[in-house]
């Protein structure tokens, strides 16, 4: 085709997706204002007339990201429209609303205080742009007041586990050779992080991150954009762009999951830090799509990899940290985890009661390592998520199990619900019937200690214990360990940290049952 003929059938393409803009259908808009940039990509390099519609169409399209929730893709857009004409006010609008909700404030303010020095007063564009303005100046200032306010002590210490988690989270399906964005962020069991204190350490430019994929198709490989360059600034952030490559003997749908970490030997302000895992993508070999985050089983966002001594693979441990204080790990989990791992012969063979399990990930790996039978249970509005991580590691409770014939998972591994102290008898096994219960960060809330002693009561036998980390959290603590004392001879288990060294302040204690007077 010509040029002229090119020019016309792309401005056909831009009419028509305006007109499906207009009626809401966002995503068809997008197929509309993509088939007419590809029209004139190659001839806007040749002719200033295809230049200027091929800006108009990327900045059309990245309308229609916004409106879909693409934000990532319409900040893309918008660069690639500027950097061919730095005097599009709609491109750099838009971008600064793309930055808005990509959380990226400040860079959203760069632009928008741009926008309004050119726009015309009193203009549509200067309206949307002071509205804007407005919002990212309250969200900035709200910013700069909770940094500046001290973290109070018992949801910030210096002892606590820090963790990477997604700012901006990756698409649920992509096709090849497209790139996107994650934006990821340190913070703390409670989701806090000093700012200050890591702006002024020695590691605030050394904390560097590496991305790679587990995938089951051996042709995709990851590719990240600088990614001999990718530290966390001194907010503890970083974001950066990736694309997965293939060849042509790719599959036609594969799956990815993608792991973010801080290079091997390295921590943040003498911590270690857990490593981040995507929810598994799609990976498409067709060109073109892209398809945003959705949340997986039991409303999961993202993982962790839990390594265990011997294991050819990692425990894999779904999260949702909007269900609240269960649906994350905790230290004190990760602490009994490791000590468990180093001594497993306190549940080899054994039958294993976890309480208030949250995610699931002491019982999960209790059955890793050897464990014969592991009941795993928590309220029951939070069984969904347990079961989402014993389903997630399905062919590793296989394995083990392939290497013990006797071991079922599907019959070994159980989930129940149980609030403590109410009918203690469903799960189906006579009062003392467990070798061993296991609970780590469960007791913090007073009125629950009465009725987790009752608990603890039922399932322990005489002569057999139960093992819990502890992080103290509540000053009325003493009343649960002064009850618990009359029916169990308490003692700390001697262990030392060796993953996590900074940990001073978990203890693990052993409750032995003695004999009722």
């Amino acid at each position: 085709m010509s040029l002229e003929q090119d020019i016309l059938t792309a401005e056909k393409r831009n009419e028509e997706g305006n007109l499906l803009y207009r009626n809401k259908r966002f995503d068809e808009a997008c197929s509309q204002y993509s088939d007419a940039i590809v029209l004139l990509e190659l001839h806007a390099q040749q002719t200033q007339e295809a230049h200027q519609h091929l800006c108009k169409y990327l900045s059309n399209r990245a309308a229609a990201y916004l409106a879909s929730g693409y934000d990532a893709e319409a900040v893309k857009d918008c660069t690639s429209a500027l950097a061919m004409d730095p005097m599009l006010d709609k491109a750099l609008l838009r971008r600064g609303l793309g930055l808005e909700s990509l959380g990226r404030h400040a860079e959203s303010l760069q632009d928008v205080e741009a926008l309004l020095k050119r726009a015309d007063w009193g203009s549509p564009i200067a309206t949307k742009g002071l509205e804007l303005k407005r919002r990212l100046q309250r969200v900035l200032n709200q910013e700069k007041n909770s940094e500046e306010q001290p973290v109070p002590s018992h949801l910030f210490s210096k002892e606590q586990i820090l963790r990477l988690n997604f700012r901006t989270l990756p698409p649920s399906e992509v096709s090849k050779e497209r790139f996107f964005e994650i934006s990821v962020y340190v913070a703390n069991e409670f989701g806090l992080f000093s700012h200050r204190e890591f702006s002024k350490s020695s590691q605030s430019d050394l904390a560097c991150i590496e991305v790679s994929m587990i995938g089951d198709d051996p042709e995709v490989k990851l590719e990240v954009k600088n990614d001999n360059n990718l530290t966390l600034d001194t907010r503890g952030r970083a974001t950066f762009d990736l694309r997965f490559v293939g060849s042509e003997r790719m599959k036609i749908r594969s799956r990815a999951t993608l792991c973010v970490r801080l290079k091997k030997g390295e921590g943040v302000m003498g911590r270690t830090v857990l490593t981040l895992m995507s929810l598994p993508i799609t990976v498409l070999a067709e060109v073109g799509s892209i398809t945003p985050f959705s949340t997986g089983l039991a409303g999961c966002m993202s993982g962790r990899g839990i390594d265990l001594p011997h294991l050819d693979s990692a425990v894999v441990i779904l999260e949702n940290p909007d269900s609240g204080i269960p649906g994350k790990i905790w230290d004190g989990g990760l602490i009994l985890t490791e000590y468990l791992s180093s001594s497993s012969h306190e549940v080899q063979g054994k039958s294993c009661l976890e309480l208030g399990a949250g995610t699931g990930i002491v019982g999960v790996s209790c059955y890793c390592l050897g464990a014969a039978r592991v009941t795993i249970t928590d309220l029951h509005e939070h069984i969904e998520l347990i079961s989402a991580n014993i389903e997630a590691n399905g062919p590793l409770l296989s394995s083990q199990s392939s290497q013990k014939s006797a071991r079922n998972p599907q019959k070994d591994v159980n989930v129940a619900a149980l609030r403590w102290g109410e009918n203690l008898g469903h799960l189906k096994t006579t009062p003392g019937g467990f070798d061993l219960i296991l609970g780590s960060d469960i007791v913090y809330e007073p009125h629950c200690f009465a009725p987790l002693v009752e608990t603890l009561r039922y399932y322990t036998g005489t002569g057999k214990k139960a093992l819990i980390a502890h992080r103290p959290r509540h000053s009325e603590e003493f009343r649960f360990w002064d009850e618990v004392k009359q029916d169990f001879d308490v003692k700390v288990v001697n262990f030392k940290s060796k993953k996590y060294p900074h940990v001073t302040d978990v203890t693990i204690y052993e409750l032995f049952r003695i004999a009722s007077q």
